[in-house]
């Protein structure tokens, strides 16, 4: 009987110490939001004509499909002292001139900010400006975690719009997905 009681002694001592060996000592639930995510869409908050096709609309990749000169759909969130996010920023570039009207491509620019999650509004903060767009003209104005699996990220920017032959401020919101694809 005796034995019994060691053994079940060691077996208690055992499982306490492995309970309280597992305890964490922070607060802070673990982040369920880092790693790769796809872009499945740019939207414009107006419709305009970017390929010079006649026809507006405000879905930026539909516009500018066949006339990128780069494709990275990858966003990617680091879990770091503070966080890294890298994802391709798409910019105008003006090619050449034809009577005044500009024939543009655009093109993927790499991105590397670091950002802070703010808990409260789902938001990252962004820390560091210095990994932001080298076209001073654009403006990331806010990234936001939608849900657990969608990132959107809003940026103004200059575009040029061929109905109306002008350059004209745009809103676009670039939504990445985990698991997502572009279609």
């Amino acid at each position: 009987m005796m034995k019994y009681k060691i053994r079940l002694n060691y077996l208690l001592t055992f499982l306490l110490f492995g309970f309280f060996s597992c305890e964490t000592n922070s607060d802070e639930p673990p982040r369920f939001f880092y790693g790769n995510y796809n872009l499945q869409a740019i939207t414009m908050n107006q419709e305009l004509d970017l390929n010079n096709d006649g026809v507006s609309s405000t879905n930026f990749l539909e516009e500018v499909e066949g006339v990128s000169l780069v494709i990275n759909t990858r966003m990617t969130l680091v879990e770091e002292e503070i966080d890294e996010l890298f994802f391709p920023l798409f910019t105008s570039n003006i090619l050449t001139t034809t009577n005044n009207i500009p024939i543009i491509r655009f093109g993927a620019e790499n991105i590397r900010l670091l950002v802070e999650f703010d808990e409260v509004s789902d938001t990252f903060e962004i820390v560091n400006e210095s990994g932001q767009s080298t076209n001073a003209s654009e403006n990331i104005l806010g990234i936001t975690l939608i849900d657990q699996l969608t990132v959107e990220i809003e940026v103004e920017k200059p575009v040029y719009n061929y109905a109306v032959n002008d350059w004209v401020e745009v809103l676009t919101t670039y939504r990445f997905v985990r698991g997502g694809f572009m279609p």
